[in-house]
């Protein structure tokens, strides 16, 4: 497994920020570290196969590990019309690390990712995102050697992060609430209604307790990818004070729900997807 590196920098109002964009050199943030938990959950593979979209940091993750540890990757990605690679910046860092990339429709993508799945029975399966167990706790240790390292990050009253399938989210909930701390957790989705992000969530869940820190932001629902100017007047905002620029389909959607909300004694998670800035 790949060591990673953390980096949290004060900011004003009182907020912290971590930026999961500086874990690692050109694949970085959070879906390489949930990738490490997913790796302790079954170290030894023939290969991995996963979907995502064409935006998908995920699959651009899954195919650098695989070129890393030298195991075939299979990406099925869902897409509704003809794409060139070239104009998706992790799905052209897929293929030069070697993925095979597979097109569906999303009408049909059931039928062909079972298919598939089948077809390469001898690779490891990985959901959509780094959906599993092994991911969630990852974050969970990983936050909770935060806390306890960190006496200022103990105090915050709000975490805030974009939201997909929510297996972040979900492993630093479980971290908040192993150690009984005051903090709320503001997942901001990029696509899910609220009922749907919550069920994904409750998938990993031992008890409501895990989940009692976590609030659903769904102002996005439906809305993925959308580039609106309010994000885009944030995104730009937060690289003026920060230095970081916020991907435009994910961490934009948080960012500029914190600068609508004016939050402040907030901690900050810029789970990365940096490559996206090249849109």
């Amino acid at each position: 497994m790949i060591a990673l590196q953390h980096h949290i920098q004060s900011l004003n109002s009182g907020n912290l920020l971590l930026d999961e964009g500086q874990n690692h050199s050109y694949v970085s943030g959070n879906k390489l570290r949930k990738f490490n938990g997913i790796l302790k959950e079954q170290p030894e593979v023939n290969g991995f196969i996963t979907l995502g979209s064409v935006f998908s940091s995920h699959c651009m993750t899954t195919a650098f590990y695989g070129a890393y540890l030298g195991k075939p990757v299979v990406l099925i990605i869902i897409a509704e019309s003809e794409v060139d690679e070239r104009d998706f910046p992790h799905l052209k860092a897929s293929i030069d690390f070697g993925a095979k990339v597979l097109f569906v429709k999303g009408a049909e993508a059931t039928a062909f990712i079972d298919e598939q799945k089948e077809r390469y029975k001898d690779y490891l399966w990985i959901p959509g995102g780094g959906h599993t167990p092994g991911a969630a706790a990852e974050y969970c240790a990983y936050f909770k050697s935060l806390f306890q390292a960190n006496e200022t990050l103990r105090s915050v009253g709000h975490i805030i992060l974009p939201y997909g399938t929510g297996t972040t989210a979900f492993g630093i909930c479980k971290a908040v609430s192993a150690l009984q701390l005051p903090t709320r957790v503001i997942g901001v989705s990029v696509a899910r209604d609220k009922e749907r992000c919550l069920q994904a969530a409750a998938e990993f869940a031992g008890s409501e307790t895990e989940l009692s820190p976590l609030e659903i932001v769904d102002d996005y629902a439906g809305r993925y990818h959308d580039r609106t100017p309010e994000t885009e007047a944030a995104r730009q905002w937060f690289f003026k004070e920060t230095s970081v620029l916020p991907d435009p389909i994910y961490n934009a959607k948080s960012i500029e729900y914190f600068y609508r909300k004016e939050m402040s004694n907030t901690l900050v998670v810029n789970t990365g997807g940096m490559l996206n800035n090249l849109l």
